[in-house]
Protein backbone atom coordinates (compact mmCIF):
# COMPACT_ATOMS: atom_id res chain seq x y z
CA UNK A 1 0.00 0.00 0.00
CA UNK A 2 1.09 3.52 -0.20
CA UNK A 3 1.77 5.85 2.55
CA UNK A 4 -0.70 9.03 3.52
CA UNK A 5 1.20 12.51 3.34
CA UNK A 6 0.51 15.29 5.08
CA UNK A 7 2.11 18.53 4.27
CA UNK A 8 2.29 21.82 5.27
CA UNK A 9 1.01 24.07 2.40
CA UNK A 10 2.76 27.08 3.86
CA UNK A 11 1.19 30.73 4.10
CA UNK A 12 -0.90 31.03 0.96
CA UNK A 13 1.57 30.85 -2.49
CA UNK A 14 4.37 31.37 -0.87
CA UNK A 15 6.37 28.49 -1.63
CA UNK A 16 6.15 28.63 -5.52
CA UNK A 17 7.35 32.19 -4.84
CA UNK A 18 10.10 31.26 -3.27
CA UNK A 19 10.96 28.72 -5.69
CA UNK A 20 11.06 31.88 -8.22
CA UNK A 21 12.98 33.85 -6.33
CA UNK A 22 15.43 31.83 -4.41
CA UNK A 23 14.13 31.94 -1.53
CA UNK A 24 14.23 29.96 1.44
CA UNK A 25 15.39 26.80 -0.46
CA UNK A 26 15.82 24.51 2.58
CA UNK A 27 11.86 25.01 2.74
CA UNK A 28 11.31 24.24 -1.40
CA UNK A 29 13.70 21.63 -1.54
CA UNK A 30 11.90 19.55 1.19
CA UNK A 31 8.35 19.81 -0.92
CA UNK A 32 10.49 18.67 -4.15
CA UNK A 33 12.31 15.91 -2.04
CA UNK A 34 8.68 14.47 -0.94
CA UNK A 35 8.39 12.19 -3.44
CA UNK A 36 11.68 10.37 -3.55
CA UNK A 37 11.30 10.24 0.20
CA UNK A 38 8.05 8.08 0.25
CA UNK A 39 9.67 6.35 -2.56
CA UNK A 40 7.19 6.81 -5.34
CA UNK A 41 7.42 7.02 -8.97
CA UNK A 42 4.96 9.91 -10.08
CA UNK A 43 4.15 7.79 -12.66
CA UNK A 44 3.26 4.60 -10.39
CA UNK A 45 0.22 6.99 -9.29
CA UNK A 46 -3.50 6.56 -10.79
CA UNK A 47 -4.83 9.56 -8.53
CA UNK A 48 -3.77 12.16 -6.05
CA UNK A 49 -6.71 12.85 -3.21
CA UNK A 50 -6.13 15.68 -1.41
CA UNK A 51 -7.62 17.05 1.27
CA UNK A 52 -7.34 20.53 2.33
CA UNK A 53 -7.47 22.77 5.04
CA UNK A 54 -9.56 25.36 2.84
CA UNK A 55 -12.85 23.20 1.99
CA UNK A 56 -14.77 22.58 4.77
CA UNK A 57 -18.13 20.73 4.23
CA UNK A 58 -21.13 23.41 4.98
CA UNK A 59 -22.49 22.32 8.33
CA UNK A 60 -22.29 19.13 10.47
CA UNK A 61 -25.20 17.60 8.91
CA UNK A 62 -24.56 18.47 5.36
CA UNK A 63 -22.34 15.49 3.64
CA UNK A 64 -18.65 15.42 2.52
CA UNK A 65 -17.94 17.13 -0.72
CA UNK A 66 -15.45 15.39 -3.78
CA UNK A 67 -14.64 17.48 -6.99
CA UNK A 68 -15.88 15.85 -10.42
CA UNK A 69 -16.15 18.11 -13.17
CA UNK A 70 -18.18 17.24 -15.43
CA UNK A 71 -15.46 17.79 -18.57
CA UNK A 72 -12.65 15.61 -16.53
CA UNK A 73 -10.37 18.71 -15.84
CA UNK A 74 -10.57 21.43 -13.63
CA UNK A 75 -11.47 24.39 -15.32
CA UNK A 76 -9.76 26.94 -13.21
CA UNK A 77 -7.71 27.38 -9.66
CA UNK A 78 -9.20 28.68 -6.84
CA UNK A 79 -6.83 31.72 -5.77
CA UNK A 80 -8.15 31.53 -2.29
CA UNK A 81 -5.96 34.26 -1.11
CA UNK A 82 -5.58 37.96 -1.14
CA UNK A 83 -1.96 40.73 -1.10
CA UNK A 84 0.19 38.26 -2.93
CA UNK A 85 2.73 39.19 -6.17
CA UNK A 86 -0.20 39.81 -8.86
CA UNK A 87 1.73 36.61 -10.87
CA UNK A 88 0.13 34.23 -7.82
CA UNK A 89 -3.32 35.20 -9.32
CA UNK A 90 -2.63 33.61 -12.95
CA UNK A 91 -0.74 30.59 -11.80
CA UNK A 92 -1.82 27.23 -13.65
CA UNK A 93 -1.66 23.67 -12.36
CA UNK A 94 -3.59 21.82 -15.45
CA UNK A 95 -4.14 18.31 -14.07
CA UNK A 96 -6.84 16.29 -15.02
CA UNK A 97 -9.42 14.98 -12.57
CA UNK A 98 -10.35 11.48 -11.65
CA UNK A 99 -14.62 11.19 -11.92
CA UNK A 100 -13.67 7.02 -11.19
CA UNK A 101 -11.95 7.81 -8.13
CA UNK A 102 -14.09 10.42 -7.15
CA UNK A 103 -16.86 7.71 -7.29
CA UNK A 104 -14.89 5.19 -5.59
CA UNK A 105 -14.35 7.85 -2.75
CA UNK A 106 -18.40 8.38 -2.90
CA UNK A 107 -18.76 4.74 -2.42
CA UNK A 108 -15.99 3.76 0.24
CA UNK A 109 -17.86 6.93 2.39
CA UNK A 110 -21.04 5.74 2.24
CA UNK A 111 -20.37 2.43 3.03
CA UNK A 112 -19.08 3.89 7.06
CA UNK A 113 -22.16 5.69 7.20
CA UNK A 114 -20.56 9.17 5.91
CA UNK A 115 -22.61 11.27 3.26
CA UNK A 116 -20.56 12.01 0.34
CA UNK A 117 -21.65 14.21 -3.00
CA UNK A 118 -19.90 14.84 -5.93
CA UNK A 119 -19.29 18.38 -6.90
CA UNK A 120 -19.08 19.70 -10.42
CA UNK A 121 -17.72 23.27 -10.06
CA UNK A 122 -15.49 23.59 -7.02
CA UNK A 123 -12.26 24.25 -8.46
CA UNK A 124 -8.56 23.14 -6.66
CA UNK A 125 -7.65 25.59 -3.46
CA UNK A 126 -4.47 26.96 -2.87
CA UNK A 127 -3.78 23.63 -0.51
CA UNK A 128 -3.59 21.50 -3.04
CA UNK A 129 -2.41 23.04 -6.07
CA UNK A 130 0.57 25.24 -3.99
CA UNK A 131 2.21 21.67 -2.62
CA UNK A 132 1.35 19.85 -5.67
CA UNK A 133 2.68 22.09 -8.00
CA UNK A 134 6.24 21.81 -6.45
CA UNK A 135 5.88 18.16 -5.55
CA UNK A 136 4.71 16.50 -9.30
CA UNK A 137 5.75 19.75 -11.06
CA UNK A 138 4.11 17.94 -14.69
CA UNK A 139 0.51 17.85 -13.48
CA UNK A 140 0.04 15.14 -15.00
CA UNK A 141 -1.60 12.97 -12.39
CA UNK A 142 -5.26 13.03 -11.72
CA UNK A 143 -6.35 14.91 -8.85
CA UNK A 144 -8.95 14.97 -6.90
CA UNK A 145 -10.37 17.00 -3.79
CA UNK A 146 -12.48 16.00 -0.72
CA UNK A 147 -13.74 18.59 1.67
CA UNK A 148 -13.07 18.12 5.29
CA UNK A 149 -16.18 17.69 7.68
CA UNK A 150 -17.54 20.70 8.89
CA UNK A 151 -16.07 21.74 12.52
CA UNK A 152 -18.13 21.49 15.73
CA UNK A 153 -17.35 23.02 18.53
CA UNK A 154 -15.56 20.00 20.49
CA UNK A 155 -11.78 19.35 19.60
CA UNK A 156 -12.09 15.98 20.71
CA UNK A 157 -15.43 15.10 18.04
CA UNK A 158 -13.67 16.75 15.21
CA UNK A 159 -10.81 14.94 15.73
CA UNK A 160 -12.44 12.15 15.89
CA UNK A 161 -14.47 12.39 12.99
CA UNK A 162 -11.36 12.96 10.99
CA UNK A 163 -9.73 9.82 12.06
CA UNK A 164 -12.62 8.02 10.74
CA UNK A 165 -12.82 9.88 7.39
CA UNK A 166 -9.27 8.51 6.92
CA UNK A 167 -10.13 4.75 7.99
CA UNK A 168 -13.09 5.18 5.55
CA UNK A 169 -10.67 6.11 2.90
CA UNK A 170 -7.72 3.80 3.74
CA UNK A 171 -8.56 0.88 1.32
CA UNK A 172 -7.42 3.74 -1.84
CA UNK A 173 -3.55 3.28 -0.47
CA UNK A 174 -3.81 -0.46 -1.95
CA UNK A 175 -5.37 1.10 -5.15
CA UNK A 176 -2.76 3.20 -6.71
CA UNK A 177 -4.34 6.56 -4.63
CA UNK A 178 -1.79 8.98 -2.66
CA UNK A 179 -3.96 10.55 -0.02
CA UNK A 180 -2.38 13.80 0.94
CA UNK A 181 -3.34 15.54 3.91
CA UNK A 182 -2.68 19.64 3.42
CA UNK A 183 -2.61 21.59 6.18
CA UNK A 184 -0.32 23.43 8.73
CA UNK A 185 1.50 21.97 11.42
CA UNK A 186 1.10 25.09 13.61
CA UNK A 187 -1.13 27.91 12.27
CA UNK A 188 -2.08 30.46 15.12
CA UNK A 189 -0.37 32.82 17.60
CA UNK A 190 1.38 32.02 20.30
CA UNK A 191 1.79 34.20 23.23
CA UNK A 192 5.19 33.54 23.46
CA UNK A 193 8.27 32.49 20.73
CA UNK A 194 9.37 29.06 22.14
CA UNK A 195 5.73 27.45 22.44
CA UNK A 196 6.04 27.07 19.10
CA UNK A 197 8.72 24.91 19.92
CA UNK A 198 7.37 22.98 22.56
CA UNK A 199 4.18 22.05 20.72
CA UNK A 200 5.82 21.03 17.68
CA UNK A 201 8.43 18.58 19.73
CA UNK A 202 5.08 16.92 21.22
CA UNK A 203 3.16 16.73 17.72
CA UNK A 204 6.48 15.58 16.58
CA UNK A 205 6.49 12.90 19.21
CA UNK A 206 3.14 11.52 19.09
CA UNK A 207 3.99 10.85 15.22
CA UNK A 208 6.85 8.93 15.91
CA UNK A 209 7.39 7.55 18.93
CA UNK A 210 4.10 6.59 20.60
CA UNK A 211 2.48 3.00 19.88
CA UNK A 212 -0.24 3.33 17.13
CA UNK A 213 -2.87 2.75 19.05
CA UNK A 214 -1.69 5.47 21.68
CA UNK A 215 -1.37 8.18 18.74
CA UNK A 216 -5.04 7.91 18.13
CA UNK A 217 -5.68 8.71 21.51
CA UNK A 218 -3.29 11.42 21.98
CA UNK A 219 -4.68 12.50 18.35
CA UNK A 220 -8.23 12.64 19.97
CA UNK A 221 -7.03 14.92 22.56
CA UNK A 222 -4.80 17.40 20.95
CA UNK A 223 -5.90 20.26 22.75
CA UNK A 224 -4.03 18.39 25.81
CA UNK A 225 -0.76 18.90 24.06
CA UNK A 226 1.30 22.13 24.97
CA UNK A 227 0.39 25.35 23.84
CA UNK A 228 -2.29 23.89 21.50
CA UNK A 229 -4.63 26.63 21.27
CA UNK A 230 -1.91 28.77 20.54
CA UNK A 231 -0.51 26.63 17.76
CA UNK A 232 -4.56 26.35 16.42
CA UNK A 233 -7.16 28.55 17.54
CA UNK A 234 -9.52 27.34 15.02
CA UNK A 235 -8.13 23.79 13.67
CA UNK A 236 -8.86 23.14 10.53
CA UNK A 237 -5.14 23.13 9.84
CA UNK A 238 -4.42 20.67 11.95
CA UNK A 239 -7.17 17.69 10.75
CA UNK A 240 -5.83 16.97 7.68
CA UNK A 241 -3.03 15.25 9.44
CA UNK A 242 -5.48 13.10 11.36
CA UNK A 243 -7.06 11.68 8.25
CA UNK A 244 -3.84 10.96 7.10
CA UNK A 245 -2.98 8.79 10.44
CA UNK A 246 -6.87 7.55 10.32
CA UNK A 247 -5.95 6.35 6.82
CA UNK A 248 -3.13 4.33 8.33
CA UNK A 249 -4.12 3.46 11.90
CA UNK A 250 -2.06 0.62 13.72
CA UNK A 251 1.06 1.74 11.08
CA UNK A 252 4.11 4.14 12.22
CA UNK A 253 4.38 7.60 11.54
CA UNK A 254 7.59 9.39 10.43
CA UNK A 255 8.49 13.33 10.27
CA UNK A 256 9.75 14.00 6.39
CA UNK A 257 11.30 17.03 7.14
CA UNK A 258 11.15 20.02 9.65
CA UNK A 259 11.57 23.79 9.31
CA UNK A 260 9.82 27.37 9.84
CA UNK A 261 8.89 30.05 8.55
CA UNK A 262 7.82 32.58 11.21
CA UNK A 263 5.77 30.84 13.72
CA UNK A 264 4.62 28.44 10.92
CA UNK A 265 6.03 24.96 11.51
CA UNK A 266 6.93 23.55 7.73
CA UNK A 267 6.48 20.37 8.72
CA UNK A 268 5.82 17.31 6.41
CA UNK A 269 4.81 13.94 7.94
CA UNK A 270 4.32 10.64 6.24
CA UNK A 271 2.19 7.46 8.23
CA UNK A 272 2.71 3.86 6.83
CA UNK A 273 5.38 4.70 5.03
CA UNK A 274 7.46 1.55 6.58
CA UNK A 275 5.46 -0.68 4.25
CA UNK A 276 7.44 0.43 1.09
CA UNK A 277 11.02 -0.05 2.69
Amino acid sequence: PFPALFVSHGPGPYPICWQRDGNHQDLVQAYSGIMEQLQLDPDELKCVLVISAHWESESEASNLRVTCPPSGKHPHLLYDYNGFPDYTYQLEYDCPSAPEVAARVQLLLEQAGLGCTLDPSRNLDHGVFVPLSMMIPQAHVPVIQLSLPALSEHGSTNAERCLALGRALAPLREEGILIVASGSATHGRFRQPEHAGTFMEELKRVVTEVSPADREVALVDWERMPYAREAHGREEHLLPLHVAAGACAGEEGCVLSHGWWNNLAMTHIAFGLQCRL
